[in-house]
């Protein structure tokens, strides 16, 4: 017979130490019904990760392009050619996510979710794209697999992108992504504002996932729009905005992946016991 009391006494002291992270638990009293729980997973948390690449070029037509990558406080995605320069300038830059869903075990229960990114200072308003990269893709050159691409990895070496040296291509390979969907822009002008993007297309992907352990997603600037303008975010080593309209510690302000999941009977007892499942860390 499960103690409700001393089991509700422990998950309240286990709060009361870990006072920013948000545990999904439930106490077991009787025939207690199932209700879907909110869960947050940020790129701050366990194997997450963030960070921006490109193709860059000043030749003619964007070709000889340079791989690049880089990682620290702002993610960025930019698109632009000589449509809008007077000289040769051409660059495809593109953010990349990944998201720790090793704690959530069936992932087919997953409803309702949202990608979310801080915006970093006032950008131009722009529309956005976001992708899902198939788990299990590998890297042709890198050998990275979408579980353990490293922080400043270059254009070249992230699973399901195409390095073609050629700036003016996006360099998606298509049998490796998925187009989610696009954002029209909403909050991306606004320095500190929450970007949120949400698709039917999403919570598919995030169901079926299976046994992989992680989520990995790529947010572009589409070709129809080479204007020259950034649209920057916080990173997970960022902790604030560019004139500290939002301000905090390093993770407060990480891209997140927000979402529903009603746990199963079996999830239900254990946690009636005491068991907890740990699965965000950020500032409320």
């Amino acid at each position: 017979m499960v103690d409700c009391g001393s089991s509700h006494r422990r998950l309240t002291s286990l709060i009361s130490v870990l006072p920013r992270t948000l545990v999904l638990g439930a106490l077991v009293c009787g025939s207690a019904p199932a209700r879907a729980e909110l869960v947050t997973i940020s790129t701050f948390m366990g194997n997450g990760a963030d960070n921006t690449v490109s193709e860059d070029s000043d030749s003619p037509g964007g070709l000889n392009a340079d791989s690049e990558g880089s990682n620290g406080g702002q993610l960025s995605t930019f698109y632009t050619s000589d449509i809008y320069y007077e000289y040769d300038y051409y660059r495809n830059e593109m953010i990349s996510l990944r998201f720790d869903l090793s704690g959530i075990p069936n992932k087919s229960l997953i409803q309702n979710a949202s990608l979310n990114l801080y915006s970093f200072k006032d950008n131009y308003y722009h529309p956005l794209d976001f992708y899902a990269v198939a788990p299990g893709t590998q890297d042709a050159s890198s050998g990275y697999y979408p579980d353990d691409w490293t922080e400043g990895a270059e254009f070249e070496d992230l699973p399901g992108l195409d390095f073609d040296a050629n700036a003016l291509t996006l360099g998606l390979i298509p049998e490796s992504t998925t187009h989610l969907g696009t954002h029209d822009g909403t909050n991306t002008d606004i320095e500190g504002a929450l970007v949120t993007f949400s698709s039917a297309a999403l919570d598919e992907f995030l169901q079926g996932l299976g046994n992989a352990d992680s989520a990995m997603f790529f947010v572009a600037m589409w070709p129809q729009f080479p204007d020259g303008y950034r649209v920057q975010f916080v990173s997970r080593q960022g902790s604030a905005s560019q004139t500290l309209v939002i301000d905090g510690d390093p993770g407060d302000f990480a891209p997140f992946l927000r979402f529903t999941v009603i746990p199963e009977p079996a999830s239900w007892f254990l946690w009636g016991l005491g068991g907890t499942l740990l699965v965000s860390y950020r500032r409320r």
